[in-house]
């Protein structure tokens, strides 16, 4: 959980949730440039029942309304309606936007909403897909002295003949504390996706020395 500038003493904690490429490609034509199901169903079990934040362009390039989870957006032209909410902009949301209690809150793109949350994010789930395309949207870099990421599964999609890594980066100027069994409904859902044990094991060896309390949401 972070405590920053927008929230005082308000506690909220972002995540950031992204496939991108060998180079940090994300989307071509506001859309995806790999489809890949493994990982698709991983961001659906990731982000249901949850907030999802995107910028207007991704509200767009989205094919259906993707059930069971609240939408938001950041946009200075559309207006809060049944369907989302909207902030005029990263400021907006930060200062004012309040979670439900036991609603996580996921940053979905774009690349331009990616780079403004950055700071502010407490942690990511990235799949690092091993293969170059063309685009027009990347995703930004990682800084590696702000962000401890660690492998959590390796996979390989035979469809498109495609090897992926996924990692979980965790912000390393925050404080966390770690639940291996969050009390979330989804969490059956999202155990087949994420080892909880060899992210705990890791965060005992190389964080914990530097930390009081690691909370870990996914």
């Amino acid at each position: 959980f972070r405590k920053n500038r927008y929230t005082g003493n308000r506690i909220m904690k972002l995540t950031i949730i992204a496939a991108i490429g060998k180079n940090n490609e994300l989307g071509k034509n506001n859309d995806l440039i790999w489809h890949l199901k493994e990982d698709l169903n991983f961001f659906k079990a990731i982000t249901e029942f949850n907030y999802i934040v995107m910028g207007r362009k991704t509200l767009e390039s989205l094919p259906k309304k993707l059930k069971n989870r609240k939408y938001i957006v950041i946009s200075r032209t559309l207006k809060s309606c049944e369907d989302y909410i909207v902030y005029n902009s990263i400021d907006d949301f930060l200062n004012n936007f309040t979670p439900e209690k036991n609603r996580s809150v996921y940053i979905i793109g774009g690349a331009s909403i990616y780079k403004e949350m950055l700071p502010f994010t407490t942690n990511m789930l990235i799949t690092h897909i091993n293969s170059e395309s063309e685009c027009d949207e990347y995703f930004p870099e990682i800084p590696v002295s702000l962000f401890k990421g660690i492998e959590i599964g390796k996979y390989y999609d035979e469809k498109n003949n495609l090897t992926y890594t996924r990692k979980f980066y965790i912000s390393t100027t925050i404080t966390i504390i770690i639940h291996k069994n969050p009390p979330f409904t989804f969490y059956n859902n999202i155990s087949k996706f994420v080892n909880f044990d060899i992210i705990i094991d890791y965060f005992k060896k190389n964080i914990l020395k530097n930390y009081l309390f690691v909370l870990l949401y996914i």
